[in-house]
Order: structure tokens, then sequence, then C-alpha cells
């Protein structure tokens, strides 16, 4: 925008497994067809880590910088995702 001020637009990428509990199972409770049924992760095909990961988390980022001369400082300012 100008010489002190920067805007920066892109996207950034997330992947974040499932957590797992590697000295006990893990067990949840699973609303299915109107019935509550319980399940043990890594069992009946459900994930050990009780939810499949997300391979594609894909997020926009906006960004903007300002150098303040007399103040000596930089403001900056961020947001991981747009309204």
């Amino acid at each position: 925008m100008t010489p002190r001020t920067t805007i920066n637009l892109g996207v950034r990428y997330e992947y974040m497994s499932a957590l797992v509990d590697i000295s006990r199972n893990w067990s949840n409770l699973l609303l299915q067809d109107g019935k509550l049924l319980a399940f043990i992760g890594g069992q009946s095909g459900m994930p050990r880590g009780l939810m499949y990961p997300n391979k594609l988390n894909f997020a926009p980022r906006l960004g903007m910088a300002h150098h303040l001369d007399k103040a000596g400082l930089v403001v900056l300012t961020g947001s991981s995702t747009l309204p």
C-alpha cells in the first residue's frame, strides 16, 4: 500500500492427526439412527484416535503491518479466517 504499510494475503494449510493414548484404549459415544452407541477406538472400523484426521484443512490468511516512524514501532495484525 505505502512504503510503511504492508498487506499480506495467503492460504494456510494445517494438518492435525487424531490424538491417541498409547497406554489405554479410548472410548466414545456415537449417535447413529437416533440411538446412542458406545465404541472403543481402533475396533469395529472406528479410528484409533476417535476421529478421522482432516487432510484438507485450508484456511485463508489476511495480515497487515504498519511502521510508526515517530514511535519507532511496528503494528502487526492478522486473521486466520475471513468472516
